[in-house]
């Protein structure tokens, strides 16, 4: 692995392009697979990626696909909870990642249908299911589906991720608890963040209903 990474690392160096970079990363992924996690050139961070020469001149939508490579190493890893970074977790640092690739899109950029956006977001609401984290998970679908149109989002996705929204909604609601129906709206309604996910969610597939 150290071979084969410090290969990788050195094509980098001598021709800073996407394809390049992505074997670096996969490179790092089997490491990371195997748990062989002592070499220090491992690029396990954003910050191990953007130190690399060359990385800040490759294009928004070629770094974009290269942070998303590293996502995936991260949110990939064998052991979620070890640690990737001075008490980071590699769930952590993937969700740290993921939200800060999503924070960099800009909704009018038509180059978006052409990034694994979709890809992002569902391995964001997994890490976030991983970590039974329901509020996370609707505020990233919505999010999402906010974006659908600009992504041209197929309705498979779309679908996955609004039942994802739906189901979290319910937990964070508690149906199936006992409550009566009445009791259930009456509950629901006095909370105001969780009426207001329901107003959005209600917005929302009335949005999707054409599919």
């Amino acid at each position: 692995y150290r071979r084969a990474l410090a290969a990788a690392l050195s094509a980098t160096e001598i021709d800073p392009r996407l394809d390049n970079f992505l074997l670096a990363l996969k490179t790092t992924g089997l490491a990371v697979a195997d748990n062989r996690l002592d070499d220090p050139s491992l690029i396990l961070t954003l910050n191990d990626l953007r130190a690399r020469a060359g990385f800040g001149s490759l294009s928004f939508a070629d770094r974009w696909r290269v942070e998303g490579e590293l996502l995936g190493v991260l949110a990939n890893a064998p052991d979620p909870d070890a640690e990737v970074n001075y008490g980071v977790t590699f769930r952590d640092g993937a969700i740290a990642l993921a939200d800060t690739m999503l924070a960099e899109l800009d909704p009018a950029d038509p180059a978006l249908r052409s990034l694994p956006v979709t890809r992002v977001f569902n391995l964001l609401n997994r890490l976030h299911l991983d970590n039974g984290d329901c509020p996370s998970i609707v505020a990233s679908s919505r999010r999402a589906i906010e974006l659908a149109p600009a992504l041209a989002m197929n309705w498979a996705s779309q679908r996955t991720l609004l039942l994802e929204w739906g189901d979290c909604l319910s937990r964070m609601s508690g149906i199936g608890d006992g409550r009566s129906l009445d009791a259930f709206v009456a509950d629901s309604t006095q909370q105001t963040q969780l009426r207001q996910d329901w107003a959005d969610y209600a917005s929302a597939l009335k949005t999707a209903e054409a599919n």
